[in-house]
C-alpha cells in the first residue's frame, strides 16, 4: 500500500471514529436515568389506572371499581364464571368460561417490565420497558362503550407518553 493511500485509510479510520464517538457522547446524553425512568413508569401506570377508575362518574356501572394495586385493575359486572365441567375441580384441563348478561362485560389491566411469563400469547400496548396487558370480554352482540372508553385512554397516554419520550 502506498503511503497516500495508508494516510486515506488513516483519515477514513479517524473520521469513523470520531463520528461513532460523537454518536456514542450524544446517545449518552439522551438517555435518562433509572429513576427519571422508574418515575415516569409509575406515573403513566398510575395516571391510567386513577383515569379508567373515574370513568365510574361517567358509568354508573363501574361503581365498585378499585384499583387493588399500583399496576393491575380488575373489574367485572354482569359475569357468572362456570367450569367447563363442573364435575370436575377446576384446574389446567377443566377451565372457567364467562357467561355473561344483558351489558356484562370484565376488564383488566396489568402492567409489567421485561417479557411476559404467561402462557398467554397477546400484543402488549408498549410505554418502553414497562407494558400493559389490557384484556377485557363481553357477549357478542353487545356494544360496552365501558371497554371503548378505557381504549381510548390507554391510547391517548400511550401519545403522551411517546410524544414525552421523543423530546
Amino acid at each position: 500500500m502506498s503511503a497516500s493511500a495508508g494516510r486515506t485509510v488513516l483519515r477514513c479510520f479517524g473520521a469513523c471514529l470520531a463520528l461513532t464517538m460523537g454518536l456514542l457522547s450524544g446517545c449518552a446524553q439522551k438517555l435518562p436515568d433509572p429513576a427519571t425512568r422508574e418515575a415516569d413508569y409509575k406515573a403513566v401506570s398510575s395516571r391510567i389506572i386513577d383515569r379508567v377508575a373515574a370513568l365510574k362518574a361517567t358509568y354508573p356501572v363501574l361503581e365498585g371499581i378499585a384499583p387493588r394495586f399500583t399496576d393491575d385493575l380488575y373489574f367485572e359486572h354482569g359475569v357468572t364464571w362456570a367450569l367447563d365441567d363442573p364435575a370436575q375441580p377446576a384446574g389446567r384441563r377443566n377451565a372457567r368460561f364467562a357467561i355473561f348478561e344483558q351489558g356484562g362485560f370484565w376488564i383488566r389491566l396489568h402492567f409489567y417490565r421485561s417479557a411476559w411469563a404467561g402462557a398467554a400469547m397477546f400484543k402488549p400496548v408498549e410505554f418502553d420497558d414497562l407494558k400493559l396487558w389490557f384484556s377485557y370480554g363481553y357477549r357478542p352482540g353487545d356494544d360496552p362503550a365501558v371497554i371503548a372508553a378505557v381504549s381510548r385512554i390507554i391510547g391517548e397516554e400511550k401519545k403522551k407518553f411517546d410524544a414525552a419520550s421523543l423530546r
